[in-house]
């Protein structure tokens, strides 16, 4: 995540049980990650360390890159709140804006089953709002993650559409490792997919790379004060 990587063919267009159709980098290229992309990764790199969460693989809505985008009435002002932040004590009083309405019902609505498709490289997935758990259309272009849209169906039979980002920082790579600050993490699937997450430490107040254990093979390590 957050780096310009050169997009070989997407290898694995599967989704869940059938395979229904796979956005074609030849057809929508690639190119530099958004700025907001990037303000929510390295957003997310100070949040995974402070947190101690796992890194996410590139998803709609697992990696902050794309949810400063889709959802910004929560995560642009939690990016933004991360990003000024002195240290993790400063980090930990961005909690509150996770608790703000995510004003899904301001975007079109799916009906009452999934709907999720791409269309061209944009992915549309239907999530659900407020406690009848309606179905709106959220909408993000892959592109904006210099990543391609895939789609496929789950085994429930409903569809799914999502981004996928390059495989090739994980080429000859069994697992995640560190490369130098970087984090790049290889062995978090969605849905059986390999969408690789990859996070710069220095954006979280030079921070370096460390290898834990087999159940977070890398992470960002703590600076000493923060």
């Amino acid at each position: 995540m957050g780096r310009a990587l050169s997009w070989g063919s997407v290898v694995v267009c599967l989704l869940g049980l059938l395979s229904v159709g796979c956005g074609d980098d030849d057809e929508h290229p690639v190119s530099e990650p958004s700025a907001d992309f990037k303000r929510g990764t390295k957003a997310a790199t100070r949040w995974d360390l402070c947190n101690v969460e796992p890194l996410s693989p590139l998803s709609m809505f697992d990696h902050f890159g794309p949810l400063v985008t889709t959802t910004p009435t929560i995560y642009s002002g939690a990016a933004d709140c991360v990003l000024a932040a002195a240290n993790c004590d400063e980090v930990d009083k961005c909690d509150f804006w996770f608790h703000r309405d995510d004003q899904y019902d301001q975007n079109p609505p799916c009906g009452d089953v999934p709907t999720d498709h791409c269309e061209g490289n944009v992915a549309k997935q239907c999530r659900p709002d407020g406690a009848d758990q309606t179905l709106y259309e959220v909408s993000y272009d892959c592109s904006l993650a210099n990543a391609t849209c895939v789609e496929g169906v789950r085994s429930d039979g409903h569809p799914y559409a999502d981004c996928k980002a390059s495989e090739a920082p994980c080429a000859g790579h069994s697992t995640s490792y560190c490369d130098g600050t970087r984090a790049v993490v290889c062995d978090d699937y969605w849905d059986g997919v390999l969408s690789p997450a990859v996070y710069d430490c220095a954006d979280a107040w030079g921070s370096t790379c460390m290898v834990v254990d087999k159940h977070v093979p890398v992470a960002c390590e703590e600076p000493a004060g923060k």
